[in-house]
């Protein structure tokens, strides 16, 4: 076989192969907005309701709604909800569908971009194969922090790579590392452990501008300093949003202190050991596949290193190796970052894996590469062969995916969230205008009734003191832990919008009902009457209490 057939060959296995991955991706999205559109997962119900939020505010995070992700996650749900429609769950899930693609789409770019073709089609199919398959629905495709972040730091990446290429104009290359520092901090803004993306990005720029000096009396640091001008941009922008706004307070707690005061409160040494460890028994594959790709990392590093004892010489090693090693270093980092809470919630680890698929994927490159080269007939028909394996597991697999998808729902799960006791309820009972207020952690219910929230939580882990999922707390611990001045807002939110009912779920919260906390019981009793309890899905069971506007035959319920 020729040079050019095989050329013809490779381009048409990885052309397939892409089109069929993004195609999978699409097809597993559809099965969750037919025959009608469900939201996925408590933080997908939380983020929909914080979008409302914003629609009918300011659009300022923190103030208009709370939670302690970044605030460019917010934004998305309420652009996406302002275009799509309100008071449905079909606009989050294009934006879910739209983020999963992009970032499918950027990591093949990569490798091409870095003539890898092979690394970024196993680094595309591997962040599938977790997304529609290895992951639940909740954390492999929902609308969350990890999912909005991934797109900016991969196209940062991308960036960097066709920035530091040979060849490239000065002026172009400040360009991009301008974008490139842009859209880390973006990301980070989305969620904050992206923001430690850009370390390795920086060293790759550096790293590039010493290669450059050789033969020049001083190496060029002007794409460095634009990258630093990149990633001050936007936070420059959104302290002076909320300078502006008058809530710069708000989002320093919020985005910073909330998350390292309460957040990790509970975080003792003897629970971060315990924890790691049952997550380390629990995933050893995946721990295992981690220490792999950092050895085979470190060996190429120290291959490429001729002293060892020289930073130069390391530097010059990392320069050498800038591929590997960015894709390397984002893969430990996102792994670091999806660990530190010492939670290890599945979706932390969705922003680890097209790095760890990347770096199979190079790793997989470099050993065809080096028996069977790319311009060779063999080396064409072992990445086809490889691309074409890959595309019918993946095939099956999501056949199977969504056939078993389908007998969760004949089981109860998935159901039409506007067809549900407790919605029907509240729609049965309640005007359009009315607004409603929601105990616990159940947000879906704003969304799915069409009744707008009556404050700023739209949950009340902040107001309980409840540091998810740590629930052995005593009421005395718990208020230490509660947002100071929570308790108090929330009581002058809901007399100045006085919600028509009050739903309080609190086997949504661990348990933790309203009249656990003794300032939110009395406000309860005093100005409202129980009136039913319902059993709906999602194992939610809600009290009812409608406001009073006369007399009260029942304040609180039977018990």
């Amino acid at each position: 076989m020729s040079r050019f057939p095989a050329i013809r060959l490779r381009g048409l296995a990885y052309g397939l192969g892409m089109l069929w991955l993004v195609v999978q991706v699409a097809l597993v999205h559809r099965w969750f907005v037919q025959p009608y559109a469900v939201w996925i997962g408590c933080d997908e119900a939380y983020i929909t309701a914080f979008g409302q939020r914003l629609l009918e505010g300011h659009w300022v995070p923190y103030v208009d709604a709370v939670s302690h992700r970044g605030p460019v996650l917010y934004w998305v749900s309420a652009i996406l909800q302002a275009i799509g429609g309100r008071n449905s769950w079909a606009a989050i899930r294009a934006g879910s569908l739209i983020f999963n693609e992009v970032s499918l789409v950027l990591v093949f770019a990569i490798g091409a971009v870095a003539r890898k073709p092979l690394a970024g089609f196993l680094g595309a199919a591997i962040f599938v194969w977790a997304a529609t398959f290895a992951l639940p629905a909740h954390d492999g495709i929902a609308l969350n922090g990890e999912i909005v972040s991934l797109p900016f730091v991969l196209g940062a990446t991308l960036l960097t790579l066709a920035g530091t290429r040979d060849g490239g104009r000065a002026e172009s290359r400040m360009w991009l590392a301008a974008g490139s520092g842009a859209l880390v901090v973006i990301g980070g803004l989305s969620k904050q452990p992206a923001f430690v993306h850009l370390l390795p990005i920086a060293l790759w720029w550096w790293s590039d501008a010493r290669k450059r000096q050789a033969g020049a009396s001083s190496a060029d640091w002007r794409p460095l300093l634009a990258l630093g001008v990149g990633a001050a941009t936007p936070l420059l922008a959104l302290v002076s949003f909320y300078l502006r706004a008058g809530h710069l307070r708000a989002l320093l707690y919020y985005l910073v202190t909330y998350n390292r005061k309460v957040y990790l409160a509970p975080i003792t040494v003897g629970v971060a050991i315990e924890a790691l460890y049952g997550f380390c028994r629990a995933h050893a594959e995946l721990v295992l596949l981690v220490v792999v790709g950092a050895a085979w990392w470190l060996g190429r590093m120290l291959h490429a290193t001729e002293r060892v004892r020289s930073a130069r010489s390391w530097l010059a090693a990392y320069s050498a190796t800038a591929l590997s090693s960015t894709v390397t270093a984002q893969a430990l980092l996102a792994f670091a970052g999806a660990c530190s809470t010492f939670r290890f919630f599945d979706h932390y680890f969705v922003s680890a894996v097209p790095w760890l698929g990347l770096m199979l994927g190079l790793i997989v490159d470099e050993r065809i590469e080096s028996g069977q080269p790319r311009s060779s007939a063999r080396g064409a028909w072992a990445r086809a062969i490889i691309v074409g394996s890959l595309v019918g597991m993946l095939a099956l697999m999501g056949k199977v995916h969504t056939h078993w998808l389908d007998g969760q729902r004949r089981l109860g799960f998935f159901g039409d969230p506007h067809d549900e006791p407790i919605t029907n309820y509240v729609v049965a009972n309640t005007r359009p205008t009315d607004r409603i207020f929601t105990w616990g952690f159940a947000p879906e219910y704003y969304v799915s009734t069409g009744r707008r929230a009556a404050s700023r939580f739209v949950y009340t882990t902040f107001v309980a003191g409840l540091v998810p999922w740590f629930d052995r707390y005593t009421v005395e611990q718990e208020d230490a832990l509660a947002v100071p001045g929570s308790r108090e807002v929330l009581l002058r939110e809901l007399e100045l919008e006085q919600p028509e009912l009050i739903l309080d779920v609190p086997n949504s919260l661990r348990n933790r009902s309203m009249r656990r906390y003794e300032m939110l019981a009395s406000y309860v009793e005093s100005m409202y009457c129980y009136e039913a309890t319902i059993v709906g899905r999602n194992g939610h069971t809600s009290d009812i209490y409608r406001r009073r506007h006369g007399d009260c035959a029942r304040p609180m319920p039977p018990r």
